[in-house]
């Protein structure tokens, strides 16, 4: 079996594509893509539905995502039919010591919390930086909002984490907007 490993920060259309354009070519010997991310587009998550719905003989695509809840629930449903696995992302969970403080404080002493997350960014690799940043903190706090049972928050949260992914926002904009949450 031939494996092949990709690795992106957000997985987007047009890495969804150019991995189509390798599941789409099928071969003789089995080959699996090992796909590792920790967002991904919606745009990108339609593709790969597209992909599966006629996977070529032999393919397997096996997709590593630190949430998996917060994927499509189409997407979800396709694993486990033969062709596409997905799996958890443990090893991407940063520690961020200020997530427990954030929890226990309210609206000015969150946003002081989150100002190195949402410092203004005007070069691209920096603005995918801080991305990731704030899209390794949210996780984090979805983890501590999950065990004290803030469901209103976990909302927000997979929410920002949508946002984040899709680059529809400003991260400020969803940082702050998440502070601001009694």
């Amino acid at each position: 079996m031939q494996i092949t490993t990709f690795k992106y920060s957000i997985l987007g259309i047009d890495e969804a594509h150019e991995l189509a354009l390798l599941m789409s070519r099928g071969s003789s010997d089995a080959h699996s893509l090992n796909v590792t991310c920790v967002d991904i587009t919606t745009e990108a998550q339609n593709a790969l539905l597209k992909i599966l719905e006629a996977p070529a003989a032999g393919m397997l695509l096996t997709l590593h995502h630190p949430n998996p809840s917060a994927l499509l629930p189409t997407l979800r449903s396709r694993a486990g039919a033969g062709h596409f696995e997905i799996y958890k992302l443990e090893a991407y969970a940063r520690e961020h010591s200020d997530v427990k403080a954030f929890l226990k404080a309210e609206g000015p002493a969150r946003l002081k919390l989150i100002a190195p997350l949402v410092v203004k960014m005007d070069e691209p690799e920096e603005k995918l930086a801080q991305r990731e940043e704030a899209s390794a903190f949210l996780l984090e706090l979805e983890q501590e909002a999950y065990k004290i049972k803030d469901w209103p928050l976990l909302e927000e949260i997979e929410r920002g984490l949508r946002h984040v992914a899709e680059r529809e926002l400003p991260v400020r904009v969803i940082m702050e907007h998440i502070a601001l949450m009694n």
